[in-house]
């Protein structure tokens, strides 16, 4: 044992049975991944926006461009037109509530498919920001 003194000795060992009972770091992203790629995909909710009447036909534009874009199925479920004031003053505002179609045989969404959906639905969100066209349905 010659060059280690007893301090050496304790501190080398002290550090080695710490890396050993150190767990493993893992990317949480990795991790989501592998989950989400093993198992189905439940129905997303039914997304809706509420927009004033003067903003519906740009509103309804960017959201099938988003949908064809992203490559998506979606189903409208309503477009009601309401007299009120949402928070841009009294006038007539439209709610349209919608839903994504699976792209599975078993009523789930692959992976990749709710993914597009995301995708599809930051795009159209991105795309009335821009526009500067607010949304005045309730946060879910």
């Amino acid at each position: 044992m010659t060059g280690y003194t007893l301090i050496n000795l304790q501190v080398l060992i002290m550090s080695s049975i710490s890396s050993s009972l150190s767990a493993p770091q893992l990317d949480p992203d990795t991790q989501v991944r592998a989950v989400r790629s093993s198992e189905a995909q439940a129905k997303p909710t039914s997304p809706q926006f509420t927009i004033k009447q003067e903003d519906l036909a740009d509103v309804m534009d960017f959201f099938y461009d988003a949908v064809s874009w992203n490559r998506v199925k979606v189903k409208l479920e309503f477009n009601q037109a309401t007299v009120n004031d949402f928070g841009g003053g009294h006038g007539t505002y439209h709610t349209v509530k919608f839903s994504f179609i699976p792209d599975r045989a078993d009523g789930t969404f692959s992976p990749d498919y709710l993914d597009k959906t995301e995708r599809a639905t930051l795009m159209f969100e991105g795309r009335m920001r821009s526009a500067g066209i607010t949304n005045y349905a309730p946060v879910e």
